[in-house]
């Protein structure tokens, strides 16, 4: 009775071990349009519990299912995708925008969606009214209203016209990196916070020692592959049923021993 006990629960772990896998890939395939995402993919680990009964005095660990190790992200490049906007700015190589709340106790936010455009104050913000970052990584970029056919160059400077000459804004934008990227937590709205301390965060200007240049009238897509995704669905979906007939399999198994008993 033990050991179908033990089937039963192996069978539920499994249930929710590829339950989760399931939803890490629906939530791929739901974001295959969204500008910057990048792909999650997740890793399982044995569970174990007690010892097998044997007469060996090498006895083994009980395996009691699986369970989800961590999900990782696919920091891979995404396609870049041509927009005809200046502010719409795509980062080709490593490297993330900064933007930042307006309390007095501001947010430091890092996204791969450049999709970016200027307020009535003349401040270059995202969708969500968050400012993006430049210079050194810790000042807004403003002052964009005195300029008219703005546009950013591979380095991040941002040119406009004024009194008819096309002239240097002074302004640039500065992109951020970090000596582990699996440190970055998601938090919705295409953005992510930085979790561990300030020495883990790199910033320098585009196309600067190694970071990646700034190309602008362009998106970067997201970096999903529909082809693995849906690859991934059936097979998460076939060892989610497969659980499932260890389940009944096992309750059929209990119920015939109750029978024998009666």
């Amino acid at each position: 009775m033990a050991g179908i006990g033990t089937a039963l629960y192996n069978g539920v772990n499994g249930l929710r071990s590829f339950s989760t896998a399931v939803s890490v890939v629906s939530d791929n395939i739901a974001n295959a349009n969204t500008a910057g995402f990048k792909a999650n993919t997740i890793r399982f680990c044995d569970f174990v519990a007690g010892y097998y009964s044997t007469v060996s005095s090498f006895n083994d660990r009980e395996g009691s299912g699986s369970r989800p190790l961590a999900i990782l992200t696919n920091f891979a490049q995404g396609p870049i995708m041509n927009t005809s906007n200046w502010s719409d700015l795509a980062i080709n190589g490593k490297g993330f925008f900064g933007v930042q709340t307006s309390d007095d106790t501001p947010i430091t936010y890092y996204t791969r969606d450049g999709g970016f455009y200027v307020d009535k104050d003349g401040n270059l913000v995202n969708y969500l009214g968050l400012k993006v970052l430049g210079g050194d990584g810790s000042t807004a970029i403003t002052g964009l209203n005195d300029y008219t056919d703005l546009v950013v160059k591979e380095n991040g400077e941002i040119w406009g016209v004024k009194n008819g000459q096309f002239v240097n804004t002074g302004q640039q934008i500065c992109l951020f990196y970090f000596n582990d990227p699996n440190m970055l937590v998601r938090t919705g709205g295409n953005l992510w916070t930085w979790k561990g301390d300030e020495s883990g965060i790199i910033k320098n200007q585009p196309g600067k020692d190694g970071m990646g240049t700034i190309i602008s009238f362009a998106l970067e897509g997201s970096n999903v592959d529909l082809s693995e995704e849906l690859v991934n669905m059936i097979i998460y979906q076939a060892d989610f049923n497969a659980n499932s007939k260890v389940i009944t399999t096992s309750a059929d198994m209990l119920n015939t021993a109750v029978n024998i008993v009666r």
